[in-house]
């Protein structure tokens, strides 16, 4: 098992190893976002910019005016909500090749609340013309995505977790901007992104104990997203359900709607996430199950759907 956030920065130091133009730039949060790694390895690619986000943003995008790569990396909660005037003047309007890498995005910061607990960023993010977004939920594509956004020099930002994650499929071939097919099913799909998709997998194998064979898929891509891959997906499905550890507002719910309306057969559409509320402290499987998002909540919205169709 491994975090993705030591997935990230070990292919950061192997890119940087072989790429001097990269630099990375920490919040005073090295340790936690796994930097300190990088900055151990290639001192002279690194700054420390302290607790000053919004600075080390301008900072970010001024570098890569000069012709560097700027990564720049803390807790989503940070990177996306103190400096997003900066994201959205300083790197995206100018265009600049900055790439944001939040972490302990979601629910995944558990012990420290709300404060901590980004469940806005989509929204932040998408509402930003053309940055691209990503969501990542395995190793293997992880790593893909990384060295998809060094390789290119359009603004990114990809939001990880904090906890180990188990390796349950991640042999499936990926190619940026395409949802991820995890299993084939019949007229009921999951749709997810990001980390809680490895509940979504749990909620299918438990669905399979009532005989339903569930359609699950990955999204990691948020911008880009070959909506005519997502319309072919989904144009039999009557039955379907978003889940994503962010608002209800503006995330992955509001991309699949906006996309399939009017194109599908669908009966039922639900969005699983955060309802006007913000996060609180506890244990992280706590809260996933508190705010519906565990496993066993999952399978009992989708039968509860289904039987409420039933009644009509």
């Amino acid at each position: 098992m491994e975090a993705l956030r030591d997935v990230i920065s070990a292919e950061l130091k192997k890119i940087g190893k072989e790429n001097k133009n990269l630099i990375v730039i920490d919040c005073d949060m090295g340790t936690h976002t796994r930097m300190k790694k990088f900055f151990d390895t290639l001192p002279n690619q690194s700054f420390q910019m302290g607790i000053c986000e919004q600075n080390a943003m301008s900072v970010a995008s001024g570098i890569a005016q000069c012709g560097k790569i700027s990564v720049i990396s803390t807790f989503s909660s940070f990177l996306v909500g103190r400096a997003w005037e900066q994201i959205r003047h300083s790197v995206v309007y100018n265009n600049s090749n900055v790439k944001l890498i939040g972490t302990h995005a979601g629910l995944s910061d558990s012990d420290d609340g709300g404060t901590h607990q980004c469940i806005e960023d989509f929204s932040l993010m998408m509402c930003i013309p053309k940055i691209e977004v990503f969501a990542p939920a395995f190793k293997n594509e992880t790593i893909k995505i990384m060295k998809h956004i060094i390789e290119t020099k359009t603004p990114a930002y990809i939001r990880v977790g904090r906890s180990e994650i188990v390796e349950t499929n991640d042999k499936f071939e990926y190619n940026i901007g395409e949802p991820i097919e995890l299993f084939k099913g019949k007229n009921i799909a999951l749709i997810s992104t990001g980390e809680i998709t490895h509940e979504v997998i749990r909620a299918k194998k438990e669905l399979e104990k009532h005989n339903l064979n569930c359609e699950v898929i990955h999204i990691s891509s948020l911008r880009p997203l070959n909506e005519k891959s997502i319309v072919k997906l989904l144009k039999d499905m009557k039955y379907i359900y978003t889940i994503e550890e962010h608002s209800i507002h503006g995330g992955l719910g509001s991309i699949i709607a906006q996309t399939i309306i009017g194109k599908t057969k669908c009966i039922e559409f639900k969005t699983l996430g955060m309802k006007e509320i913000f996060g609180q402290s506890g244990d992280i499987n706590c809260l996933r199950r508190h705010y519906g998002l565990d496993y066993m909540s999952i399978t009992n919205t989708v039968l509860e759907g289904i039987e409420r169709r039933k009644s009509i």
